[in-house]
């Protein structure tokens, strides 16, 4: 099998529309060991599904943890490969909804990087101040 980094330009799906994110819907498993898989699906912030902001160190790090995102192998940092380990859901039948930076942002778009990044200020600032109300 193809092994591609999740910064290859096909792994993502376009996005429709500058309001619109990817999230990881990460599968559960029954087994701790079993190969991390999940779906890499758009967003739209103004219909927003619920999810997770996952905020950890992958500067610096190789990619060269294999998960499984739509089907395909892909490699990613060792935390972001603990992290989905550790936060997917323990039935096969649920799943959780994640959005990691280093994985849901095309990090070869700088373009893209530039309004998502605005974007996920924008949606932090908003949780913040409601969060204090």
């Amino acid at each position: 099998m193809d092994r591609q980094n999740m910064a290859g330009l096909e792994t993502y799906p376009e996005l429709p529309d500058s309001r619109s994110i990817r999230v990881i819907k990460l599968h559960g498993t029954t087994s701790p060991s079993d190969d991390i898989r999940f779906d890499l699906i758009t967003v739209s912030l103004d219909a927003p599904l619920p999810y997770e902001a996952i905020s950890y160190t992958w500067s610096g790090q190789p990619l060269d943890r294999p998960v499984y995102a739509n089907g395909r192998e892909y490699l990613v940092t060792r935390n972001a490969e603990d992290v989905m380990r550790r936060l997917r859901p323990s039935k096969p039948e649920h799943s959780r909804n994640l959005w990691i930076d280093a994985i849901c942002i095309n990090q070869k778009d700088d373009r893209e990087k530039a309004v998502e990044v605005q974007l996920i200020l924008v949606s932090f600032w908003v949780v913040t101040h409601l969060q204090k109300l």
